[in-house]
């Protein structure tokens, strides 16, 4: 009778995985110069595969890898730029709101608090809590991306 107690096998424990998670999330970070929540999407679309997502990187290019998997391709964003200084127009409700009830995205987009508080509630309400997707306004049509 074989004694299953006595493997010599590694056992994957939550630690282990988060350990393992957190190396492959840096990898990508520092690989392709992103902030970690779009490098944790980009995992998570290939399903954590570094491998394959690198293959697509250099099979298909960093557009069509980011397209893929809903990430926005920033270009000289600044990130650090801030908007509670000054007053700012909301790219949903075209209302004037300061700068701290103000949200910026990534991408450079603006959302006042309200707007993006009743984004996240009628989401939710939809039973939709589990892959919100932000949106911004061009023009007159209102667009939809993944946030995640």
């Amino acid at each position: 009778m074989e004694d299953y107690g006595s493997s010599d096998e590694d056992v994957i424990t939550r630690e282990s995985l988060l350990v393992a998670q957190r190396e492959d999330l840096r990898r990508v970070m520092d690989l392709l110069s992103l902030r970690e929540h779009h490098a944790r999407t980009l995992l998570i679309h290939y399903r954590w595969d570094v491998e394959r997502l690198l293959a697509v990187l250099v099979e298909k290019g960093r557009t069509c890898l980011f397209a893929e998997a809903g990430v926005p391709v920033l270009e000289e964003v600044d990130f650090g730029s801030s908007v509670s200084s000054s007053n700012v127009i909301c790219d949903i409700c075209i209302e004037e709101a300061a700068g701290s009830e103000v949200t910026k995205m990534d991408c450079g987009h603006c959302f006042c608090n309200g707007c993006w508080t009743d984004h996240f509630i009628v989401k939710i309400k939809e039973g939709q809590s589990k892959r919100i997707r932000r949106f911004h306004r061009i023009g007159s049509v209102i667009r939809f991306w993944d946030f995640r």
